[in-house]
């Protein structure tokens, strides 16, 4: 099955979820801080570019002709969260992770391959770590995007189509040596706020604890850019 795949680059940035849902959670705004990623690669790297760009946005619209009850044969398009690795792995195969009360994922199901399963869970929870809270009885599953086509829009001049095999052969900066990865081990001493006594208020603590680390919070960068991305099937890890 075949859909369009529509990045939007926009500046992103995870920050605690006291932020996000304006909770008054203590011991939060001491230890935040910004950890930049690295620039953009040159315009004349289009395959490294189109990396750049999948690697370092966190969310994406996904377009396919619906299958489902009364829509059938009518295009349909949702935003999801996306990841093509953890921060220090990119693999540039975009993982999501979805709900099968969801009519997009029923549409799009192939065969399962497990052997991709923890991969897709590693790239997607450390970057959304929020996805660890959701309910199981959704039955969210992971799912990937199936590259079969690439056109890059970043500059004046038109389109630009590197091949998926220049995509995927494309090398990847890593974040700068002085802007060290997120690890969950180091989190333990934020202490719970002592105004967490609903539930809301507990998840929010501890998805607040998984994003920071001591004094940093993954992430802002300086890029700003429309990029339209097509790809191809899809199928379960």
């Amino acid at each position: 099955m075949k859909y369009i795949i529509f990045l939007l680059v926009c500046s992103p940035l995870f920050i605690a979820a006291k932020d996000i849902f304006n909770f008054n959670i203590k011991n939060v705004n001491s230890i935040i801080s910004e950890i930049k990623y690295p620039p953009p690669p040159p315009v004349e790297q289009a395959a490294k570019m189109a990396r750049y760009i999948v690697h370092y946005t966190g969310w994406t619209a996904l377009a396919h002709v619906s299958h489902q009850k009364n829509i059938s044969g009518l295009p349909m398009a949702r935003v999801y969260s996306m990841s093509d690795g953890p921060i220090l792995n990119s693999s540039g195969v975009p993982y999501l992770y979805t709900s099968f009360f969801d009519g997009v994922p029923r549409d799009l199901k192939v065969q399962n391959n497990t052997q991709e399963w923890k991969f897709a869970e590693d790239a997607l929870f450390s970057r959304h770590p929020a996805m660890k809270t959701w309910p199981e009885s959704h039955h969210f599953t992971f799912g990937k995007l199936d590259i079969k086509n690439i056109i890059l829009v970043d500059y004046f001049g038109g389109s630009k189509y590197p091949s998926v095999e220049d995509y995927f052969n494309a090398s990847m900066d890593i974040p700068l040596p002085e802007d060290p990865p997120l690890e969950e081990s180091k989190l333990n001493d934020i202490p719970v706020p002592e105004d967490a006594n609903t539930d809301t208020n507990r998840s929010v603590h501890k998805i607040t604890k998984v994003i920071i680390e001591k004094n940093k919070v993954y992430k802002r960068t300086k890029f700003h850019m429309n990029t339209w991305f097509t790809v191809g099937d899809t199928e379960r890890p």
